[in-house]
């Protein structure tokens, strides 16, 4: 005698099958999301997602590209704006400082000068310079100033003043200034004088 078939599991068919076909669902929303969202990037994007820069339609790729190549533009201008301002490098710059530096400073002859002839004399202001003039591309100086205030020995403080710049490891040659005695308003002697120096 033949036994009945056993009875399908009405309640575990159901709930495989309901799976399946939510899982079928899902993939299929997947793969059309993921679809549309390439199609988008690929076509749409770059047609929306597009500026005016100098009246030229950029996207974001090719944005991002003149930025570098703006940086790129930028950095090599300052390096030929730096490298034209201070050409530190270059031998005509360093051959101009060394001239430079070679000519005599004003400022440090005067203080010089001024300093041996306060020494010479003990009377504050004896010797007195009025205008210091450096010719420094004939290396040539010339003292303007008058001796007072030390009455009739002015002639030989002159004298021994002009005696003092010639030994001053700075000067080639002075020139003898004219030796002269006057009066000012008040009846007191002075010598003034104008002295012409050649420089080492």
């Amino acid at each position: 005698m033949n036994t009945p078939p056993e009875p399908l599991d009405r309640q575990s068919l159901p709930a495989a099958d309901g799976v399946r076909r939510v899982a079928f669902f899902l993939l299929c929303f997947a793969a059309s999301l993921a679809c549309a969202l390439f199609l988008s990037q690929t076509f749409l994007l770059p047609r929306i997602a597009q500026v005016d820069v100098g009246g030229k339609r950029m996207s974001i790729a090719d944005l991002d590209g003149s930025y570098r190549r703006l940086l790129s533009d930028v950095s090599d201008q300052e390096k030929a704006r730096d490298a034209s301002i201070v050409p530190l490098q270059e031998p005509a710059f360093d051959a101009l400082k060394e001239e430079r530096f070679a000519q005599p400073s004003l400022g440090a002859l005067r203080d010089e000068i001024t300093h041996e002839a306060t020494a010479l004399v003990a009377t504050p202001d004896a010797i007195h310079l009025s205008d210091v003039n450096l010719d420094a591309s004939q290396m040539s100086l010339v003292l303007t100033g008058d001796v007072r205030h030390v009455g009739p020995q002015c002639q030989t403080i002159l004298a021994d003043f002009v005696s003092l710049l010639r030994k001053l490891p700075f000067v080639a040659h002075v020139d003898d200034p004219a030796y002269q005695r006057l009066t000012d308003a008040a009846g007191a002697p002075h010598s003034p004088f104008e002295i012409s120096l050649s420089l080492k």
